[in-house]
């Protein structure tokens, strides 16, 4: 059956590596998807987590124009190059700009400009091709994480946007806010779904890696679970008795880790129905922020009396505090394969750690507070 006028015949690209012109592969697209759809095509196709350029000739293609835009065609090629940063992160700041660099080599490898006020937070998509980040000038933006090109800004809270999340499959982009809002979007900046309940603002979203279930945490002590496909709350988590500031749910789905003003982290699993902690980490100041290592075997708190923990998530024994920041840390990341933590500090410097304790980077080209930073996907 022949294509109707209002189906655009599908394209096949042939991607070959820029070094030795050998086939990679050949990738199905629509002449009106964007360059970094394609990308994000390819990278699922390869499997790989890694950052790569594609060139149609001596042309670097743009992350938000379309193949038709990019006068490409069905059957033309396209050049690969991989990027040889290795482990990179990204840090937010309240300078309004958020930045790529590379651990292995300490420089700037992309600058994210565009924000009106501070950047809050900002992550990866799962296969490593997009950024986003919120901010208190009441948007969120998403990034192509490798020209730095904004692709789409998000519009619709009606106070500081606090944090965003992707969803497991990339398709979608969770927000929560001062407004006591939780949003989920479109990546072409549509509003999906509204949920509410929160009594006061929210500073942290996270989904389950099914993509069905969002937990947020509130400035009201709270952490919500929400069933998205019914836009409804279906469990609300008490225990805190302070502003709960972030939540982070292991990599298998089991267990929550939540950050308090209370000065505790605490560990919940998911299925269960008492209500009570699995396990408490206890701190001297407020925990602004916790996370599982991607085996979901440790977590880090990050704490207001400017130091991070490493804990065993099991035991609940602390194994090691990362100490050399000068003001509060906000939160941490840990890096794909769980050899590398990044901090990020109120003291306008993030820093790369090994699991030992030992501090192998320092970043201090912003000029204000580094409120986030977020390790990119990588995989050799």
């Amino acid at each position: 059956m022949e294509p109707s006028a209002e189906e655009p015949r599908e394209w096949t690209l042939k991607i070959h590596a820029a070094v030795d012109g050998g086939l990679i592969c050949a990738i199905a697209a629509q002449p009106t998807d964007t360059v970094c759809a394609l990308r994000q095509k390819l990278a699922r196709r390869l499997g790989l987590q890694r950052r790569f350029r594609l060139l149609a000739g001596c042309c670097v293609l743009g992350g938000r124009m379309t193949l038709e835009e990019a006068s490409l065609c069905d059957g033309c090629t396209l050049q690969l190059v991989w990027l040889q940063h290795g482990h990179c992160f990204a840090t937010a700041s309240t300078d309004t700009t958020a930045a790529l660099w590379s651990v292995e080599t300490g420089e700037r490898v992309q600058l994210f400009e565009g924000h009106e006020d501070q950047v809050m937070w900002l992550c990866f998509s799962a296969d490593g091709q997009l950024l986003a980040t919120s901010s208190t000038d009441r948007t969120a933006k998403v990034w192509c994480a490798d020209s730095g090109e904004c692709l789409t800004t998000l519009r619709g809270h009606k106070g500081p946007v606090f944090a965003v999340a992707f969803s497991p499959n990339g398709a979608s982009l969770a927000s929560c806010s001062h407004d006591k809002q939780i949003k989920v979007w479109d990546l072409q900046g549509n509003e999906l779904l509204t949920l509410t309940g929160h009594s006061k603002q929210i500073f942290s979203v996270a989904w389950t890696p099914d993509g069905e279930t969002l937990a947020s945490s509130s400035d009201d002590a709270t952490i919500r679970l929400w069933h998205v496909a019914s836009q409804s709350c279906h469990k609300v988590i008490y225990g805190h008795t302070g502003a709960v500031y972030s939540v982070s749910i292991s990599n298998d789905s089991s267990r929550l880790v939540s950050a308090s003003e209370d000065c505790t982290a605490k560990i919940w699993c998911l299925d269960s129905e008492d209500g009570a902690p699995e396990l408490s980490f206890v701190h001297e100041e407020w925990v602004r922020h916790a996370l599982f290592s991607p085996d979901g075997l440790k977590v880090i708190t990050s704490v207001s009396d400017n130091t991070a923990m490493l804990w065993d998530a099991l035991s609940g024994t602390p194994l090691l505090s990362f100490q050399g920041h000068n003001d509060w840390i906000r939160n941490a990341s840990f890096s794909s394969d769980g050899l590398f933590v990044a901090t990020a500090s109120k003291d306008a410097c993030a820093k790369v750690w090994r699991l030992d304790g030992e501090c192998i980077m320092s970043v201090t080209a912003h000029n204000q507070w580094v409120r986030c930073v977020a390790f990119a996907p990588y995989s050799r």
